[in-house]
């Protein structure tokens, strides 16, 4: 308010500013000027599509594959980073949502691999593949157990879905099998591992129980099992 107790008198920023030939100020032109600076504004962000005021606000379509939750621990920094950036809601669904794709496309692919490497090897074994592959795994336990980071380099595609690199695999675990001394184990123990060597879960490194069929058998090997038996 005016000292006077008047209205405020408008203030025209100086950027829009125009005068006219007598120095005074040219409203008309003033107005051009503003509506010019925000049609462009609204062709930068949009239709009222701004960011928004904090990272929590964003509200995201589905854009994991299947299978997948978006764990709010892990994306909530990468939403900050965004929201930084001062990308719009729709702006950060175009991202997240490519990389969504991606993803999929990615699993895709693997499981393909996989597809391709398992029948490979059952052309190449027929019908040893299973006792192939449980001594591939075999090895595979035994030589990484305590080398975390070199059992993590066989979680990758390239390496899990090569046929020739299984079927090394496979070969030193059948030599681990034979070099491992008779005894440690009764009977009975050693034809129930013989059916955990034939099983789904542990030949099927997808498999939800194939950790724990993995430990038992080179448990088992370390306590003198031994595969092939006469």
């Amino acid at each position: 308010m005016n000292p006077d107790g008047g209205a405020q008198p408008f203030t025209v920023p100086d950027k829009f500013m125009v005068k006219g030939a007598d120095e005074q100020p040219d409203y008309k032109a003033i107005v051009e000027k503003m509506g010019q600076s925000y049609n462009h504004l609204e062709k930068r962000l949009g239709t009222g599509d701004v960011p928004p005021k904090t990272a929590d606000e964003y509200k995201l379509d589905k854009y994991l594959p299947d299978g997948f939750d978006a764990k709010p621990e892990a994306v909530k920094p990468i939403l900050e980073k965004f929201h930084k950036a001062g990308l719009t809601n729709a702006q950060l669904q175009v991202v997240m949502g490519t990389f969504g794709e991606q993803l999929s496309a990615g699993l895709a692919a693997e499981k393909a691999g996989h597809a391709q490497a398992t029948e490979a090897l059952k052309k190449t074994w027929g019908e040893s593949f299973g006792q192939n592959m449980g001594a591939a795994n075999t090895a595979l336990a035994a030589y990484t157990a305590d080398d975390p980071e070199l059992k993590a380099q066989f979680s990758d595609p390239k390496l899990a879905n090569n046929p020739a690199i299984i079927r090394l695999l496979a070969k030193v675990g059948a030599d681990l099998g034979e070099d491992r001394p008779a005894g440690g184990l009764d009977g009975a123990t050693a034809e129930s591992i013989d059916e955990i060597r034939k099983s789904k879960a542990y030949t099927d490194s997808k498999d939800p129980g194939h950790a724990e069929a993995v430990r038992k058998v080179t448990e088992a090997y370390a306590k003198g099992y031994k595969a092939n038996r006469e």
